[in-house]
């Protein structure tokens, strides 16, 4: 949940910005170091103090470590989410053909000829195509239906598009047409405002599902690592008590 909250301040942040990729790349690491120090330092504080208040009477070797282990967990946690993130997102991003989610570039797929791509904020939204062949929308996305494998896309001029799963061509429905003629075409395909997602939320769904796996397995290795490492302090403390006892 921190780390989920850390990453709606930076993505609000990069809306703000508005420079050139490579700008917004370096931006968005830069913030990722910022942002992410607050909360470690404090989670390390908070878990030092639990660490403290229940061990600072005991005496045993290893209590040291214990405490440094307990302030640096956080860390730990924290930083490896981001190294592992570093890593794994261009590898996602390659395989669902999705956006790194790191710089000013926003992607997602539409169909398998289609995408909805954006450049520094998702509410400047257009349709381009993966074949330069292909036509392109280039005028700015309002909102978007999906209808099982079909999406049906709706642009600033009050166009109306229709983008089948596997077809290389654009069915254009209704073409700056008048709002009360746009309405009843939505109408008649009970298309609804309930049931509109802005480019945003089509942005962060396409990122939601891209990495489902990814998260799951990101998540296992940093816990892993984790309970590896209090495991393996417990087990020291634990070893060393035993040859006290023995030897006394």
């Amino acid at each position: 949940m921190i780390f989920l909250a850390q990453s709606k301040i930076i993505l609000y942040l990069c809306k703000v910005y508005q420079k050139f990729s490579i700008m917004g790349i370096v931006f968005v690491l830069i913030l990722w170091m910022v942002v992410l120090v607050i909360p470690s330092c404090i989670l390390g504080g908070l878990t030092l103090l639990i660490a403290y208040i229940f061990v600072h009477k005991k005496q045993f070797k290893g209590k040291k470590s214990l405490l440094a282990l307990a302030t640096l967990s956080p860390m730990i946690f924290i930083g490896l989410e981001l190294i592992i993130a570093i890593i794994s997102f261009p590898i996602v991003s390659e395989r669902h053909k999705v956006d790194t989610g790191i710089g000013d570039y926003w992607c997602a797929p539409i169909n398998d000829y289609y995408y909805l791509a954006a450049i520094d904020l998702p509410e400047r939204a257009y349709i381009e195509s993966y074949n330069i062949r292909n036509q392109s929308i280039n005028d700015r996305i309002l909102r978007l239906w999906s209808i099982t494998d079909t999406t049906v896309v709706l642009t600033k001029d009050s166009s109306l598009y229709l983008f089948q799963p596997h077809a290389s061509a654009i069915d254009t429905l209704l073409y700056k047409a008048e709002q009360q003629h746009l309405n009843e075409v939505l109408e008649e395909m009970d298309l609804s405002d309930s049931d509109a997602i802005t480019p945003e939320d089509y942005f962060d769904k396409t990122q939601q599902e891209a990495h489902k796996i990814e998260r799951v397995v990101r998540h296992g290795i940093v816990v892993l690592v984790l309970m590896l490492l209090w495991g393996g302090l417990f087990y020291y403390i634990k070893k060393t008590k035993t040859k006290l006892q023995t030897i006394t």
